[in-house]
């Protein structure tokens, strides 16, 4: 009997760890306009790279109403390729910490859909934040999490 519950247990975490992914998990340093390489494979998914940019447009009065003289407009991009016949999800944490270490602020658990049968294919993310906190902002934490739809 307990063969069967330790070939059990062995199964379940086979088929847990297949159905869910941890494609990407990186601290460093904060940088905007530039693209980072990730190059990481997860399945049929391949994450090859992602930049957080600046943006120049009315997001920040449409994101923070009366105080966009204070916000800065960003937009994550995300180049994937999905080589299945399915679409597949990306769950993006993006966390930036100022020099003590303390969270400023980002986004977590954001969910996009990877498309099926896609070839090197940018998402986009648009995402309204403090200039301030762009300006204290040291390192990052990027964290991209894979499942099939």
């Amino acid at each position: 009997m307990r063969r069967v519950v330790k070939v059990c247990g062995v199964i379940f975490v086979l088929f847990a760890s297949l159905v869910y992914a941890e494609a990407y998990d990186k601290k460093m340093k904060f940088v905007l306009d530039e693209w980072i390489k990730m190059d990481v494979e997860t399945g049929p998914i391949k994450l090859h790279m992602f930049r957080i940019a600046t943006q120049n447009t009315i997001t920040s009065k449409i994101g923070r109403p009366g105080g966009e003289a204070y916000a800065t407009p960003l937009v994550v991009y995300l180049e994937y390729s999905n080589y299945s016949d399915s679409d597949w999800d990306a769950i993006i944490t993006i966390e930036w910490y100022d020099k003590a270490g303390k969270v400023i602020d980002g986004m977590v658990g954001v969910k996009k859909e990877l498309n099926d049968n896609e070839h090197r294919k940018i998402i986009k993310i648009p995402f309204v934040t403090l200039k301030y906190g762009i300006d204290k902002a040291k390192t990052m934490h990027v964290s991209i999490d894979l499942l099939p739809e």
